[in-house]
């Protein structure tokens, strides 16, 4: 049996999980193989196994296209599986952390407060948007944590997807009329064990928070930075083009401007994340230590 001060996270391959399966000590991560989200069942008898302080949910079905037209399977893993781990969780008396998106939100009136309404333009941001109402309707204690333009050294994501590209191009066209605040999957690892630790030493923690490293950027603009950075260290770089979003058709609408205020959460933790251009040089690092 697990030590009672295990933090159990739900989700084992993607970029949070991986970020806080990195952390030393304390973390249990169960994947697909370990645990089957949709079952009340085998949930229940993760907890009773773990004897988790408490839980992160970072499993989610993150494919924002594909999910136009696989709905019923982004229903599945966004909406079933965090409402069967809440309920699971608020039976066993732990605390929840579900890891949720700014694509709850239109981007009509940026940057969001935490008690902005949600308003979802496609399949992905009405089913992440659903899952959070449906833990918190479990009756138990659960924090939702609004992350944006996550990214790692790890699979796919836009700085893996942009020094991928710029081995093979010389030029790249990056939508340039979007804006966000990207995040390092790892300070978003860090401030997802922050709250609960804050929620294990006190029960009056939870609701909705927003989580990103500091300063905005447009896609073009993070991806001259990615640039810059591959240029530093010697590796290949291509020019980087900036259009406009209705240059670059995807089946699913996103918001243009999808920034997320994130005083709440800084105020739990005592402190300010760090700018993303510096986690962004943290993950370039991981990546060349590789």
């Amino acid at each position: 049996m697990a030590s009672a001060r295990t933090l159990l996270v739900i989700g084992k391959s993607g970029q949070l999980a991986s970020a806080l399966q990195a952390r030393e000590g304390g973390v249990a991560c169960l994947g697909r193989k370990d645990v089957d989200v949709l079952s009340l069942d085998s949930l229940r008898v993760a907890l009773a196994v773990h004897e988790p302080r408490a839980v992160i949910n970072a499993a989610a079905y993150t494919a924002v296209d594909q999910a136009e037209s696989e709905r019923e399977q982004a229903m599945a893993l966004n909406v079933v599986a965090p409402r069967n781990l809440a309920r699971v969780c608020a039976d066993a008396g732990v605390p929840l952390v579900h890891v949720s998106t700014d694509y709850v939100f239109d981007g009509e009136d940026a940057p969001y407060a935490e008690d902005a309404p949600v308003h979802p333009l496609n399949v992905y941001g009405e089913t992440k948007a659903r899952g959070e109402q449906a833990a918190m309707a479990q009756g138990g204690r659960v924090s939702i944590v609004r992350a944006s333009w996550v990214f790692s050294e790890r699979g796919s994501n836009f700085v893996t997807t942009m020094l991928r590209l710029a081995k093979d191009r010389a030029e790249i066209d990056v939508v340039s009329d979007v804006a966000g605040r990207p995040t390092s999957a790892h300070a978003l690892a860090e401030a997802c064990l922050g709250v609960a630790s804050a929620m294990v030493a006190d029960k009056a923690t939870g609701g909705v928070f927003h989580f990103a490293n500091d300063g905005e950027a447009t896609w073009s603009v993070l991806a001259e930075a990615v640039m810059d950075e591959a240029r530093v260290r010697g590796w290949k770089a291509a020019r980087i083009k900036p259009i406009l979003a209705a240059q670059y058709p995807v089946k699913a609408r996103r918001p243009r401007d999808s920034r997320m205020a994130t005083d709440r959460i800084e105020r739990l933790l005592g402190k300010a994340p760090p700018h993303w251009r510096v986690a962004l040089g943290d993950v370039l690092d991981r990546i060349e230590r590789a």
